[in-house]
């Protein structure tokens, strides 16, 4: 009668086959923090000679000259001599296989209350059963809501709604990571410029630092050529261990729950002629996102420029990044759109989008971390996918073939064409502005961003681009024989250089030498 009832279920295993070698490739890290009187000690093997020297300078009357010591190298200053911040490098079994059962049911009922009035009630229940260390939510049960009415009696107008709950699946790389690296499997390596105390090469007696290995490795050919390997380390007395000195260590909370949108949109149209106008709101709210935090910090005060200063719950481990379900998102959309149905050989669509996207996460890639740690809220800005407008224009345009003679072959000549164009014009995404350092002093140096700079306050560039496809048709005979096509496509027809991302590394600088926009512009990479 009135009621179109619909149920089902999916029941969907899963199992992923994985060999993730983190850190396994090593990596030595060139920044901006070496300071000079750190090198001059380096290379005289006195520790205390930049001290001696600037007393001699201050005898001198060079007492001016005496700051300069304390100045840090630029990373490519760093990466000539032979000085770099960190060396990392991972070992041990890189494989893991990880399963999950997810079993999904719904039940919809489209309920025809008028022959202008369609109501849609439903419900979704999703559970995802994980193996630890993620575990099971049970608690995903999505109610959905939908209407479509038409008022009037000449039907020309539908006004359209709805809202839902959506549950997301967990991403297995989430219970990869979190297992392989909670300190078990991949045994690690980690050497500061300073060296760590208690770690002496064997040659010199002194401690051992990050320069002995990348300059002896060097020397020896190893970088650049293959892969660093055990038997390299031995000639430092490194072991690598799953309890070395400064690992990175990766967990997951024990409430771990999967991420869910609220979604709700409204929408009006209406057809005059072969035409149809529609305004539109779309609206998305993101919950229980996954974020990585780093727990083995704490606050243990304030530098008078107000940064924060940082202690470890434990200074023997370098980062304990922890698996989180608690960030969020918010989209709010405006959208305008005509359309024409295909008639009299013309058909096309335009839409024009206004929107906002915000978020407090992009990705829960480590590279995406807060610049505070333990202030992850205050990341809460412009989405990094944001778009205030966006513009889309595309049409189908055709000339039909006429069989005939006479005039009705010249006709023929110009027929069976078909030209479609699309047009698209958006305006700036953001960007984050980073240092590339550890600015803050807790041994994250790709998340930091200059002092009392926002998330995400670059502007990048906007973009437009116009495609086309031409194609001919020609019939192979009269009737329902085949026909054969000719195709020809241009892609950016303007040739305009649209960028895809830029370089958001400023160096360690105050806010205030950065220009204000921060707008992304297309010049010289030196400069």
């Amino acid at each position: 009668s009135r009621h179109d009832v619909k149920f089902g279920a999916d029941i969907n295993p899963v199992r992923d086959t994985v060999r993730s070698e983190t850190f396994f490739s090593g990596r030595f890290s060139f920044g901006g923090r070496v300071p000079l009187a750190l090198v001059l000690n380096s290379i005289t093997g006195d520790p205390n000679f930049a001290t001696t020297l600037g007393q001699t300078l201050a005898a001198a009357g060079q007492a001016r000259l005496i700051p300069n010591l304390s100045a840090p190298l630029t990373a490519l200053e760093s990466f000539n001599l032979g000085l770099p911040e960190f060396y990392q490098q991972g070992f041990g079994d890189p494989n893991w296989i990880g399963w999950t059962k997810r079993y999904n049911f719904f039940l919809q009922d489209s309920w025809r209350v008028r022959p202008n009035l369609t109501l849609s009630l439903g419900a979704r229940y999703e559970l995802e059963a994980n193996r630890q260390p993620v575990g099971t939510d049970p608690n995903n049960l999505a109610g959905r809501f939908g209407f479509a009415w038409t008022p009037g009696r000449e039907g020309k107008t539908v006004v359209r709604g709805g809202y839902g709950l959506y549950y997301s699946q967990i991403n297995l790389q989430v219970a990869n990571v979190a297992d392989t690296l909670a300190g078990k499997q991949i045994a690690q390596t980690f050497v500061t410029l300073t060296g760590i105390p208690g770690l002496n090469h064997p040659r010199t007696g002194r401690p051992l630092t990050a320069s002995d290995v990348y300059q002896t490795l060097m020397a020896q050919g190893v970088i650049g050529r293959r892969s660093i390997v055990l038997e390299d380390l031995a000639q430092f007395g490194l072991r690598p261990s799953t309890t070395a000195p400064l690992s990175v260590v990766f967990g997951i909370v024990d409430d771990f729950v999967n991420p869910y949108a609220q979604q709700a949109s409204f929408e009006i149209e209406r057809a005059v002629g072969t035409l149809a106008f529609s305004a539109g709101y779309n609206f998305n709210r993101g919950a229980h996102l996954v974020r990585i935090l780093d727990r083995n910090l704490n606050y243990a005060g304030r530098r008078p420029d107000g940064a924060p200063i940082f202690g470890f719950y434990n200074p023997l481990i370098s980062q304990r990044n922890i698996f989180e379900s608690t960030a969020n998102s918010f989209y709010h959309a405006g959208i305008l759109q005509v359309s024409k149905r295909f008639s009299r050989n013309v058909a096309f669509n335009a839409n024009y989008t206004w929107s906002k996207a915000m978020d407090e996460v992009t990705d829960f890639n480590t590279d995406f971390q807060p610049n505070d740690q333990l202030n992850a809220r205050a990341e809460r800005s412009l989405s990094a996918f944001h778009q205030a407008h966006r513009l889309v224009m595309h049409a189908v345009l055709t000339s039909p073939l006429t069989p005939g003679r006479g005039r009705g072959a010249a006709e023929n000549l110009f027929g069976g064409f078909t030209l479609s164009p699309v047009a698209i014009a958006s305006s700036f995404r953001p960007f984050n502005v980073l240092t590339g350092v550890d600015s803050l002093g807790d041994r994250h140096s790709n998340t930091h961003r200059p002092l009392y700079a926002g998330r995400n306050i670059g502007k990048g560039p906007n973009l437009f681009t116009l495609d086309l496809r031409l194609a001919r048709t020609f019939k192979l005979g009269g009737g329902e024989r085949p026909s054969l096509e000719f195709i020809a496509e241009g892609f950016n027809l303007l040739n305009r250089t649209n960028f895809k991302s830029l370089n958001n590394m400023v160096g360690d600088v105050p806010l205030s030498s950065l220009p204000n926009p921060l707008v992304g512009r297309r010049g010289i990479p030196t400069e």
